[in-house]
């Protein structure tokens, strides 16, 4: 599947209203598709790391995990006093962390530690995450730690056969992604008016994205080009918008699902849609005790990518990566006897 889209992405750039720049982002893309690819290759033909391999990563992520919150803790005080707004790489920073909380609960699950110090840490990771978000006013970290934890408790507890419909409809959520914004800018901007939502310019918000729905409108099938959203001028439109609509873009939609759409169109989606399905039927074969972690880390992935980062920054894809690969010693499950794991 991430063949497909690589190829997609390539292909688009005879039609990208700037191939120039497109060509750069679109090698990039393709080289980071690439290397994704083969470690998946490889990793598929292995076998399941023991429980001391576990231990030991686990442990390597809590010390991981106390040298981000110390570094970002050093970031605050050197970086933010005097500014009213922390700057990007303060709110990047908390939201990888608040990602990273995941990661570091499926590995704590799985090791023999004593509960009481699995779950002491867990709290301590998890109230860090949240005291560092609603500092820095990153309200897209705070929606990406409370969608990750809810999700992790229910499919901690949801049946197998909840957890795939689950995965169906999040998948299918993601591909409606123009029909959920269509629905949420023709709801009053009455409620759209409490302090958080206000801090996060939820209304800006969704005049942007309503403005990128002009492109997707006119060019459903196979979208802009890679990139062709960013920055866009209203001149290139085939069909001028109506003299009182005003458009509002950026340098990208802030929404990496309407990105899809609006660079990729129909095909785009289609394959996002079909990637997100097969990720969750992968995350369902994870050792046990860390799949509800990992779904809570797939599920705040795509909450944060549904409300702020575009779909082709270098930075927020690295990300992904990262915290993808490092989950994958896990999704193998253990050796199994007589259909249950072991241990």
């Amino acid at each position: 599947m991430l063949v497909l889209f690589g190829l997609l992405c390539g292909i688009s750039l005879l039609w990208v209203p700037d191939p120039g720049f497109a060509l750069s982002r679109t090698a990039r893309l393709i080289g980071f598709l690439v290397l994704v690819t083969i470690y998946g290759l490889i990793f598929m033909h292995t076998v399941a790391p023991d429980d001391r391999l576990v231990s030991i990563m686990g442990k390597m992520a809590a010390t991981g995990a106390l040298l981000a919150i110390l570094c970002l803790g050093l970031s605050f005080v050197f970086v933010v006093p005097g500014k009213d707004i922390p700057d990007a790489f303060v709110n990047r920073s908390v939201v990888v962390l608040c990602l990273s909380g995941f990661v570091f609960s499926a590995y704590l699950r799985c090791t023999s530690w004593p509960d009481l110090v699995k779950y002491g840490l867990l709290l301590a990771l998890f109230a860090a995450a949240a005291m560092f978000s609603l500092f820095s006013g990153s309200q897209t970290s705070s929606v990406a730690l409370f969608c990750g934890v809810a999700a992790a408790l229910i499919f901690n507890i949801a049946p197998a056969t909840l957890r795939r419909i689950l995965i169906s409809a999040i998948a299918l959520l993601c591909f409606a992604m123009p029909l959920l914004i269509s629905a949420l800018v023709s709801l009053p901007q009455s409620l759209f008016a409490s302090d958080f939502l206000q801090r996060a310019s939820a209304l800006e918000r969704l005049r942007i994205w309503d403005s990128y729905l002009t492109l997707v409108r006119e060019k459903p099938w196979f979208g802009w080009g890679v990139e062709g959203s960013r920055d866009f001028e209203a001149g290139l439109l085939a069909t001028p918008p109506p003299a009182d609509t005003v458009l509002s873009f950026s340098t990208h939609p802030h929404n990496a699902l309407l990105q899809i759409w609006t660079d990729l169109g129909l095909a785009g989606a289609i394959l996002i849609a079909l990637l997100i399905a097969m990720m969750g039927s992968r995350i369902e074969k994870a050792r046990a005790a860390a799949r509800a972690p990992i779904y809570g880390l797939f599920v705040a992935i795509l909450a944060t990518s549904a409300i702020s980062h575009g779909a082709f920054q270098s930075w927020w894809l690295a990300s992904i990566g990262l915290l993808t690969v490092s989950v994958f010693p896990l999704a193998a499950a253990r050796p199994t006897t007589g259909g249950q794991e072991q241990g």
